[in-house]
């Protein structure tokens, strides 16, 4: 069973086209690996909005990075 956030999170992305899934296994089964992050990070211990925004900022923040840093890495190899 998923929490609230979780359930929007099932709604909105992709435009629904995951929105009848009901289990983790589905998630998972579909191959999406953003998906399926999210949908961990937002899992039974987020237990407010707030705490669920965090997480997603924190999510944005960090590929944020990864995707400013990236081009340099490969480069410096």
């Amino acid at each position: 069973m998923f929490n609230a956030y979780q359930k929007a999170v099932l709604s909105i992305y992709e435009e629904g086209e995951y929105a009848e899934m009901t289990t983790m296994d589905e998630v998972e089964q579909a191959g999406d690996g953003l998906l399926t992050f999210i949908m961990r990070e937002l899992g039974d211990d987020c237990d407010s909005q707030a705490e669920a925004e965090r997480r997603i900022e924190v999510a944005i923040s960090q590929l944020d990075e990864i995707y400013d840093r990236l081009e340099q890495e490969i480069e410096d190899e």
